[in-house]
């Protein structure tokens, strides 16, 4: 497992304290050997960073493993298979037809690694990010943006991620601190600043944390909406929405982040886009620090969207 950058020790912690980037190697063989004793057929098995994911087949039917390979990695992992409980059972109150989350089938433990099994899909993400392929993605963003607006309706989940946690945005004012200092790049200063207007206008709501095309599977005339480690209550409003623009602009470019947009804006009341403009401006501000950040953990180079989303972003171009 690579090793973890000293601010990726402070930044990356759960409230209880633990890191959920410090990621175990875990033995492949004797994992796959205790689910074929419990009956699955095992395949696809590999650790690609911080779980172990598997194919699992059992009287038929497919599901999907995924393992956690560390106690703060665990803390993330359980609040997925949290938020996909309640989300799939909301989805099927509301009788949603449009989107749905895996089902969580089971939970358990091997030896002190946690884990859960849920539904396999075995489709197309709307698109890539490595390589970067918009594939289709165009003629799913109006479906996108209603799983944000139902999102958006619904009330605080009983994440266990938000059971412990608090000084929300004095966390949030030290980690874009750390970011700007990590990527030592003075022409972000003005971004640092407006980040830090978060403070003004902070309001907590329901997010998926990490909503991005890839984690979105094309199922028939449905999308499945997964990985949501990062899923909060307490995140700022809109959090998700900033995420996704962000993630499209500078990985498949302006057009579809743009078209995103446009079509969030729409659904939105006159009095909604008072309380939208500042908080998308800010958290726009911090998602560029956060993509800043990870380029270094990925030895990347600035790309030229970047440059473009944080000059137009100052000039006031997108919003």
């Amino acid at each position: 497992m690579p090793k973890l950058r000293q601010s990726e020790k402070r930044v990356f912690k759960t409230a209880s304290g633990r890191n959920y980037r410090d990621a175990e190697d875990l033995n492949k063989e004797k994992i796959k050997s205790f689910f074929e004793n419990k009956g699955y057929k095992v395949t696809n098995i590999k650790q690609p960073w911080r779980h172990l994911v598997a194919t699992l087949e059992k009287d038929s039917q497919k599901h999907f493993l995924k393992m956690a390979s560390g106690p703060g990695i665990a803390e993330r992992t359980k609040n997925e298979a949290k938020f996909n409980k309640e989300v799939f059972r909301l989805v099927r109150k509301n009788k949603i037809d449009y989107f749905n989350v895996p089902e969580i089938i089971t939970e358990g433990y091997y030896q002190k690694y946690y884990y859960f099994i849920c539904q396999y899909y075995d489709s197309d993400l709307t698109a890539t990010k490595n390589p970067p392929d918009p594939k289709n993605l165009q003629q799913w963003l109006s479906q996108t943006v209603k799983i944000n607006r139902f999102l958006d309706s619904l009330p605080n989940l009983d994440l266990p991620w938000d059971q412990k946690e608090n000084e929300v945005v004095e966390k949030y004012s030290k980690k874009h601190q750390i970011f700007y200092n990590e990527v030592k790049d003075l022409s972000l200063k003005p971004i640092l600043e407006l980040a830090n207007q978060i403070k003004d206008c902070y309001q907590p709501a329901l997010n998926h944390g990490d909503f991005v095309p890839w984690h979105l599977i094309q199922n028939g005339e449905q999308l499945i909406l997964i990985d949501s480690e990062a899923a909060s209550n307490l995140k700022p409003k809109y959090y998700d929405i900033a995420y996704f623009y962000r993630a499209v602009y500078t990985t498949l470019g302006p057009t579809l982040a743009n078209q995103y947009l446009s079509l969030y804006l729409k659904t939105l009341s006159e009095k909604e886009k008072q309380i939208f403009k500042p908080l998308f401006k800010s958290l726009l501000a911090i998602r560029i620090l956060g993509g800043r950040y990870d380029l270094i953990l990925e030895n990347k180079k600035v790309s030229p969207p970047y440059h473009q989303i944080q000059k137009e972003l100052l000039a006031g171009k997108i919003i």
